[in-house]
């Protein structure tokens, strides 16, 4: 642990070269290098260690920094939509991809053709409960929202480009995302990746019956083909798809 004090009397600069803005100096959660800028230096006066550690400093471009970044985002679209709809709106969940607070997947569950639209909605909604996010897609109940090739199948195969996605005005957005400028403006997009539910008839997911491959394989090969099944093979094996 490292002790010191916060001089507040002086600006320097966080890089040798002074290049401040300009030249990036170290990993930021958006997964980028960060610019340099002039911030109060802090003095080091002790290393050490402690248990009453006063600030825990994690690294931002590891999985610790965007999935603390995550929970407040998660919160606040979660509250938004359960308050607009709570009986369609089902979860919601940032990807790793997203980096903790530039996109989030809302799930619904719709049960008539009269909640058609109300997707729509829910995504103006968690567009608007964190000011950072810049994405929202919206998927059925049948997707694994934890899994990013799932939510890419449901865009690729659900998602209408022409009517189904949104960009909005310029509004307050991340400056992590590629829009983003210097007054922390940009184009929120959302995509709609439902199956319309007229025709939801079309979009039935195809089921197997399940097979022991201990059984027909053996306990060691059925082990070897277990272990080089992707995150996603085996999100869809886990639901019978």
């Amino acid at each position: 642990m490292l002790e010191g004090t916060i001089d507040t009397t002086q600006l320097v600069s966080e890089e040798d070269s002074g290049q401040d803005g300009v030249k990036g100096m170290m990993p930021e959660a958006g997964g980028y290098m960060g610019r340099a800028w002039k911030v109060w230096p802090f003095n080091i006066t002790a290393i050490t260690h402690r248990d009453d550690y006063v600030y825990w400093f994690p690294l931002a471009v590891n999985a610790e920094t965007t999935n603390l970044m995550s929970l407040p985002a998660e919160a606040s679209v979660y509250d938004a939509c359960r308050r607009i709809s709570p009986k369609l709106f089902d979860t919601c969940q940032v990807l790793q991809a997203m980096r903790g607070c530039l996109g989030v997947v809302i799930r619904i569950n719709r049960k008539s053709y009269r909640d058609e639209g109300l997707q729509n909605n829910l995504a103006f909604g968690a567009l608007s409960a964190h000011s950072d996010l810049g994405w929202v897609i919206a998927v059925d109940k049948d997707i694994d929202i934890s899994n990013a090739d799932d939510v890419l199948w449901s865009v690729i195969t659900r998602g209408d480009m022409k009517d189904g996605m949104m960009l909005s005005p310029l509004a307050k957005v991340s400056g992590m995302l590629a829009e983003g400028d210097a007054a922390g403006t940009g184009r929120k997009v959302y995509i709609d990746a439902t199956a319309p539910f007229r025709e939801i008839e079309r979009y039935q997911r195809g089921h197997f019956k399940s097979v022991d491959l201990d059984a027909w394989l053996g306990k060691d090969i059925a082990a070897s083909v277990r272990s080089q099944q992707s995150d996603y093979v085996k999100s869809l094996l886990a639901r019978n798809f």
